[in-house]
């Protein structure tokens, strides 16, 4: 259920970092693979984190029809390729925004 929060609180983030563009939503978290207690969960995270925040939070807690997994190239993209320009100026600010936010939330 950490992970359902936390994707969560990123959503919310991006209207407050200026980019809720389709492109850089988050995915729909798969309530056909949660319990009916996670999805209930879920759906109170949602609610609950919305409320600290101005703009709506664009992830919808959706039943996944399909699912295609990226390339492998994608995967662990930042953590790979920090160094890239659209990771050094477009993603590492969010995270770093996200730390800072929810910094006694994060588990090392």
């Amino acid at each position: 259920m950490n992970f359902i929060k936390i994707v969560l609180a990123a959503c919310a983030l991006l209207p407050a970092l200026g980019t809720a563009a389709a492109q850089d939503r988050m995915p729909p978290i798969p309530a056909d693979k949660m319990t009916d207690a996670q999805k209930k969960a879920a759906e109170e995270s949602k609610k609950i984190a919305a409320a600290h925040f101005k703009d709506p939070i664009v992830t919808g807690i959706v039943t996944l029809t399909k699912f295609y997994p990226a390339e492998d190239y994608h995967q662990e993209y930042f953590t790979n390729n920090g160094n890239q320009p659209y990771c050094q100026f477009v993603v590492a600010p969010k995270v770093k925004k996200f730390e800072q936010k929810f910094a006694q939330k994060i588990k090392v």
